[in-house]
């Protein structure tokens, strides 16, 4: 039996540097998912009302040798990415009131928002090493 898998396609390759950070992204993805027995089959367009989205279609059968592993890294890999966090920047007109009415405030807020960042930085940091772990175990599975 073959199952499906339908990933949609963001960003481009020639756009500005968010648009090429999106696109390397997906691909990365889309690259990452092979080794856990996906292969891209087809590039489809879905239309929902007046919006279209590119997606790519991927396939794996499900009697291949050790699928069961295959799946379970997978599990592992999308629980890993999942659990990443996004850090928002501080707000320069936030900072700016709080140090010109209320000088502790301000610096407490600059100190948590750094130390947020590193915090959510070392979080994401162990989120794509299980990621890679779990990319890396399914590529040596033969």
């Amino acid at each position: 039996m073959i199952e499906t898998k339908e990933i949609k396609l963001y960003g481009s390759q020639s756009g500005d540097k968010y648009m090429r950070e999106q696109y390397e992204k997906c691909h990365g993805y889309i690259n990452d998912l092979t080794a856990f027995g996906w292969q891209p089959t087809q590039t489809a367009s879905r239309t929902s009302g007046r919006s279209s989205q590119t997606v790519q279609i991927m396939a794996r059968e499900t009697s291949m040798p050790h699928y069961n592993d295959y799946r379970r890294l997978e599990e592992d890999y999308e629980t890993a990415k999942g659990n990443i966090k996004y850090y928002s920047s501080m707000e320069a007109s936030t900072v700016f009131l709080l140090l010109l009415l209320f000088i502790i405030p301000g610096v407490l807020y600059i100190a948590f928002k750094s130390s947020q960042k590193s915090n959510i930085e070392a979080h994401n940091y162990q989120c794509e090493q299980q990621m890679q772990k779990a990319v890396t175990t399914a590529k040596n599975i033969k």
